[in-house]
This record gives C-alpha cells, structure tokens and sequence, in this order.
C-alpha cells in the first residue's frame, strides 16, 4: 500500500476536465475521522489481484484456456468462501467485476483488530490523483487547464492502452480478440510489448515500470477501476480511468464514467483502500 498524506482542507472532489454531466461532486464524508486523525490513507500500489481466488470448480484464476468470459465467472456465487483479493505484483488483475463484487470481496482482505479493507472512493480517488500530479494548487481545476495535466489528461502515455507500446514486461499476459474472446491461455511474458497484432492485451499487475507514478501502478490503463460514488440516477456507479480496450487520449487516469450496478465487463476492475481502526 502507498501512504497518501492529505489534510481535511484538501480531501474534496476535483474536476478534471472528464467529469460526467451527472457527476456526484459531494465529497464522501465517511472518512473525514480518517483524514482528521491520521492526515492520509492507504491506497493499494496495485490492483487487485487474484493469487488468493479460488473457483468452487476446483480452478484457480489463470488456469482457464481459449474462452469467453461471458459466463462472469469471479463472481461471488462462483468462488470459495475464504477467497479474497491481493495486492501484490505479477498478479492476474481480478477483472470482469461489477460493482458489487468489487465491494464484497475487498471487504475479505482486512478485518483486524486494527485495520479493514474497502474499494476506493471517489474522493480518495480524485485526492490520489492530486498526489500524483505534483501541482501545488488544484482549487481551480477544469477543461482549460488540460496542458498543465498531461500526465492525468489526454497525454496519459505511461498506462497499458490499446494504442501505447510499454518495454521491458515481465509477469504474465492474456489476448483478446475483438468480440471479448480469449486468443490465448495467460502467458509468461518475456519482455514484449502490450502491442501484439489483431489482439488486445491484459497484462499483471505492476509488469513495468512504466505504468508507475508516485509507487501506483497502473492508474492509467490495463483496468478502468470502480470507485464508490454515486453516479447517474439511483442504481448506477462510477468507474475511473482507461484499460487496454481504449485509447490513451479518449480514457487518461483521470477519467469518470457511470454502468448500472450489477454491470460486468472485461476491462474492469478495482483496487483496493486500506482504514486504520
């Protein structure tokens, strides 16, 4: 996990210049003790991932072939009581989750006497994101700005996207064709590149330093990541920043988007907060 120090002046939303019309800016208070008392929290350096995941089939995450992941197959009904998510590197990203999903089993990770575990929020999110940019004042953000925020806006160059070329991978990958279908079982990945022709591909978490900023990896690119804010109309939720389907100049980091809850699909994921008792 990586240490965001935050006073309670500075946890707010922030505009970044891809806020939904139907945006919720009101700051999620839960967590105001939080800041008040420890002035930070703990974000996961990777997404989660799915080493501690086991199927009720008997399978582990990543033993699966040439197949279609329509069947929402990490979802709670199909995995063991004791599984859980991590947050390690070269781990498979735990993908094609909703919302809730994404809820309950981060909740597995930590439950101590001294700490518990949750999905990030949008406030968390947005405050990360100002950590990691390194601008002093972010009171005034929005579209006019963009030049001054490339690296979180239409110039996210550094994240697993359909578009970009990352060196020096290891860890494991997974193509896509085009109609969501795997083109392959997860491979050991000996320094390619995300770039492999007519496929889209999945890397694990943390293949490079490249995707790193501040000691997050992949903000940008690989999996877009549910937050919890409210979205839209009752019913939806909101996920942030682009994965390996997009382009970087259409979903940089900072991006914000709604789905119903209870919606799937491949290129999302979560990662993980963790809360001091």
């Amino acid at each position: 996990f990586v240490w965001i120090p935050c006073s309670i002046e500075n946890y707010k939303k922030y505009n970044w210049g891809y806020t939904n019309t139907s945006y919720d800016s009101r700051t999620n208070n839960g967590e105001e003790a939080q800041i008040r008392k420890y002035e930070g929290f703990y974000i996961a350096r990777y997404e989660a991932g799915t080493s501690e995941v086991t199927l009720k089939n008997g399978k582990k995450i990543g033993d699966e072939k040439t197949t279609s992941w329509v069947d929402d197959r990490y979802a709670i009904k199909n995995v063991t009581e004791e599984s859980k998510p991590t947050s390690k590197a070269k781990e498979i990203p735990y993908h094609y989750v909703s919302s809730e999903i994404a809820e309950t089993m981060s909740k597995r990770m930590y439950n101590t006497n001294y700490v518990y575990s949750g999905v990030v929020t949008g406030t968390q999110y947005d405050v990360m994101l100002n950590f990691i940019s390194e601008e002093k004042d972010k009171s005034e953000i929005n579209t006019a700005d963009s030049s001054k925020y490339t690296d979180l806006k239409a110039n996210c160059i550094w994240g697993n996207y359909k578009n970009i070329t990352l060196n020096n991978c290891d860890g494991k990958y997974y193509l896509i064709n085009g109609d969501g279908s795997g083109a392959s079982a997860w491979e050991e990945n000996t320094s390619r590149t995300n770039k492999y022709s007519g496929y889209y591909t999945i890397l694990t978490t943390g293949s490079t330093e490249e995707t790193k900023k501040k000691n997050l990896y992949d903000i940008a690119g690989n999996l877009s990541e549910y937050v919890q804010e409210v979205a839209g109309s009752i019913g939806y939720t909101s996920y942030r920043g682009g994965n390996f389907y997009a382009k970087n100049t259409t979903y940089p980091a900072c991006y914000r988007t709604y789905v119903p809850i209870g919606y799937t699909d491949m290129p999302l994921g979560f990662r993980l907060i963790l809360y001091i008792k």
